[in-house]
C-alpha cells in the first residue's frame, strides 16, 4: 500500500513538471542527422555543399552545456544563421529559458571599429500563425561563458495554439586580427517556462540602501523591467536578468526611461545627468533627501534620445539622495551621495 502511494507521488510529481515545461523539439540540441543538421529545427545550414564558403553555419559543437551537443550559429560572412521551431502549446508561458555563449571577432563592437554585429532570439506566441504574444533579445556582447539567458514573453493573449522559437547567429567573418575569425553564438537547454515555476522578485533581499555603481550596462529583469546595470536589479530582489533592455515584442520597449546615469558619484557641487528616452514628451528632474523633501523641482528635456542636465548642489550636506525623472507616466529614482 505504501509502496503504490509513493509510485503515485511519483506519477503526479512527473505529470505536473510535464504540465509545468513545454515540451521543445530537441531543446537539449543533442539530435543531429549524419549530414549533420540539427533534427526538430528548420535551419539555413547546408553542410553537404562545397560552394567557395562555408554554408554549414548551424555546427553540432561538443562545447555543450549540458549532454554531448550544444548548437553554434556561426557567421560565414555571407548569410546569417538561423535555426527555428514551432510547436503545440496549450498553456500561455511566462518567459523562455536558454543558456548561451556569444564570441565575436576580435575588434567587432569596440567603439572606436566600424565593424558592429549581434545574434537574436525570438520567441512568439501564435494563433493560426498569427504572433499575439512574444519576446525578444539581442546582444552585441561577449558572452564567453555559458550563462542563462530569460526572456519574458508579453502576456496579453487568451487565445493561442503554438509557439515558435527562432534563433539568429551573427554576420561577421572578420575582425582585426591577421586571421579572420567568425561570430559565434552556442546555444544549449531551452526551457519554456510557466508561471507556477518562475520566481523572479524575491522580496527578502530587496536592498534599499545599497549603492550601486553608476554605469549605464542596461539589463533586462525576469519581471521585464530594465535596469541601469545587474547592481539596481540585484537591489531590487530581482533572481535573473540579462544583458540589454527589455523588448516586450520586436516594436514595443517597456518605457519611455531607457537609461539614467549620473556622474561624478560621490558628488559634490554639481550632479550631472544623462538620460536617454525613446518618445518625445514633458519631463520633470526632482531631487529629495531620504525624508522625502523636495529639495529641487524643475523641468527637463523632453526630446527623444539623448539628453543631458545639470543640478547644482549648494547647500546639500553631506549624505544620500535621491533624484527622480519623471516623464509623462514613466517614472525613475535613483540614490546618489554627496560628500
Amino acid at each position: 500500500m505504501c509502496f503504490m502511494k509513493k509510485l503515485s507521488l511519483l506519477v503526479l510529481s512527473f505529470l505536473f513538471a510535464h504540465c509545468l515545461f513545454s515540451q521543445i523539439p530537441n531543446a537539449d540540441m543533442e539530435s543531429w542527422t549524419n549530414a549533420p543538421t540539427l533534427i526538430g529545427w528548420e535551419t539555413n545550414s547546408q553542410p553537404l555543399t562545397l560552394p567557395p564558403y562555408d554554408p554549414y553555419v548551424v555546427k553540432q559543437d561538443s562545447d555543450a552545456y549540458t549532454g554531448n551537443w550544444a548548437a553554434n550559429l556561426y557567421a560565414n560572412g555571407v548569410f546569417k544563421a538561423y535555426a527555428k521551431t514551432t510547436f503545440a502549446v496549450a498553456t500561455h508561458p511566462n518567459h523562455l529559458s536558454l543558456y548561451y555563449k556569444l564570441l565575436f571577432p576580435p575588434c567587432v563592437n569596440d567603439s572606436n571599429y566600424a565593424v558592429k554585429d549581434t545574434a537574436t532570439v525570438l520567441v512568439e506566441l501564435l494563433s493560426h500563425g498569427a504572433a499575439v504574444d512574444g519576446g525578444f533579445w539581442r546582444s552585441s556582447v561577449n558572452n564567453f561563458n555559458y550563462s542563462q539567458l530569460i526572456i519574458p514573453i508579453s502576456q496579453n493573449a487568451s487565445t493561442f495554439d503554438s509557439c515558435r522559437i527562432t534563433l539568429t547567429g551573427g554576420d561577421v567573418l572578420g575582425g582585426c586580427g591577421i586571421v579572420s575569425a567568425s561570430t559565434q553564438f552556442i546555444v544549449d537547454h531551452l526551457e519554456l517556462e510557466y508561471t507556477a515555476q518562475n520566481i523572479c522578485v524575491d522580496t527578502g533581499k530587496i536592498c534599499d540602501t545599497c549603492i550601486c555603481p553608476q554605469i549605464v550596462d542596461p539589463v533586462c529583469g525576469c519581471n521585464g523591467i530594465t535596469y541601469v546595470n545587474y547592481c539596481y536589479a540585484h537591489s531590487a530582489g530581482v533572481s535573473s536578468w540579462t544583458a540589454g533592455s527589455c523588448i516586450t515584442s520586436v516594436k514595443d520597449v517597456s518605457s519611455t526611461i531607457l537609461n539614467l546615469h549620473l556622474f561624478p558619484i560621490p558628488a559634490n557641487a554639481v550632479l550631472n545627468v544623462q538620460y536617454e528616452l525613446l518618445h518625445s514628451g514633458q519631463c520633470d528632474i526632482r531631487v529629495s533627501n531620504v525624508l522625502g523633501q523636495v529639495l529641487i523641482s524643475k523641468g527637463a528635456d523632453g526630446t527623444q534620445g539623448i539628453q543631458e542636465a545639470q543640478i547644482t548642489l549648494d547647500g546639500f550636506t553631506k549624505g544620500i539622495y535621491l533624484i527622480e525623472l519623471q516623464c509623462g507616466i514613466d517614472r525613475v529614482v535613483r540614490r546618489f551621495v554627496v560628500e
